[in-house]
């Protein structure tokens, strides 16, 4: 409590509003897919698709209090387990994450995965009334072999249970499925997100603003430039970071609104667009052309044309055995500008140019290199 801020959770990362604006019809398609868990205690699958800075998380974890509050209404012994695969990535750190999460009493260190697995269908079998419902984040960066969809997803006609699994990623990860696995999960069990407009971005905002500031707490051109921020970037949570830290700066001045200066402060003090999540959201080549850019730009330079980036990137890649191609190069390139980590400026009869938005090149290579220690993923530089 204090000037500004009268509520300080709905400004952190991880609230979850009781409604989410302009995405009630995301909601009830959900709702309507795992009916049948609630009805008649049968699997469900669904994935949660779009772009960083949507809803993804928020959505569905918004949609795990629904499920667990439905559940107690309908007496059902369902048990909901959320993991992000930004740290958890191999088959056998799921399976040993979710069994610790349903038995926490679990051990199972050194163990392999086939004794995990064993294990974890002895203890549904022990409990057949439990439905476990699995939500993996980051879906898109589970190990490319992964065979854990399709264990699950069959795991009912294997007699080690009742599952239901909802997979959160940028990109339809379907596509890494064969065709028993994609027939097991279901063929409509999409839900695509779409990016916000401008006002449903300003509705988002002012929801935060209503539910953590004191009345005209802020000011209507400190309101403008955070909403501008959010649209620039396509992200609420751009806006939901930038309100904030705008929000605490105001309250360090011991004033009674937020100024756009505060705006202009936090705009200036973090890089929210840019963010370890957002680049372990990327496949590796995708990074690994996010870091050949930043080295090339930390030099003073502003701009480096697609033509001589091609190349330090074929040589990037040679060093780290990965297959590149012309197309493989731009379609990164494209990647890198819809999430919002570079700029492409068209030069009419010459190569594109391309630069680093607001974040230092030294930040971005540093943020790359901690996600690849994070996922152990190696580097030869």
């Amino acid at each position: 409590m204090g000037r500004i801020i009268s509520d300080p959770k709905p400004l952190e990362p991880d609230f979850i509003p009781d409604e989410l604006p302009h995405r009630e019809r995301e909601m009830k398609n959900l709702q309507r897919m795992f009916f049948p868990v609630l009805e008649y205690s049968s699997p469900a699958n669904a994935m949660v698709m779009g772009k960083s800075g949507i809803g993804k998380t928020v959505l569905s974890k918004r949609f795990m209090k629904w499920l667990e509050e439905e559940a107690t209404t309908n007496k059902r012994n369902i048990k909901i387990v959320y993991l992000s695969c930004l740290n958890i990535r191999s088959d056998y750190s799921i399976m040993l994450s979710v069994m610790k999460q349903i038995n926490s009493n679990y051990s199972a260190k050194g163990t392999s995965i086939d004794i995990v697995k064993e294990d974890f269908k002895r203890y549904m079998n022990e409990n057949p009334a439990l439905h476990l419902v699995l939500i993996l984040d980051e879906a898109n960066l589970m190990m490319n072999d992964t065979q854990l969809i399709g264990y699950l997803t069959r795991a009912k006609a294997m007699d080690i249970g009742t599952i239901s699994l909802i997979l959160i990623s940028i990109v339809d990860v379907r596509d890494k499925m064969d065709s028993g696995e994609r027939s097991s999960f279901g063929e409509y069990t999409l839900v695509h997100l779409r990016k916000y407009n401008r006002d449903q971005l300003s509705d988002i905002i002012n929801q935060r603003i209503t539910l953590s500031l004191h009345d005209s707490a802020i000011t209507d051109g400190a309101r403008k430039l955070i909403l501008d921020g959010a649209v620039e970037r396509e992200d609420a949570r751009v806006g939901i970071e930038l309100l904030r830290k705008s929000a605490h700066a105001a309250e360090k001045d011991a004033v009674e609104q937020i100024l756009p200066d505060h705006v202009r402060l936090a705009k200036a003090d973090s890089y929210p667009w840019v963010s370890i999540s957002k680049i372990a959201a990327l496949e590796f080549d995708a990074q690994l052309l996010l870091f050949t850019i930043a080295g090339c730009l930390r030099k003073d330079e502003a701009y480096i044309g697609t033509d001589v980036l091609k190349d330090f990137y074929a040589d990037a890649c040679s060093r780290n055995d990965v297959m590149v191609n012309r197309d493989i190069y731009f379609k990164n390139l494209e990647v890198l500008k819809r999430e919002g980590f570079v700029d492409i400026y068209k030069m009419k009869g010459l190569a594109s140019l391309i630069s680093l938005p607001d974040c230092p090149a030294y930040g971005v290579e540093e943020m790359v290199l901690e996600v690849w220690k994070k996922t152990g993923q190696k580097y030869t530089a």
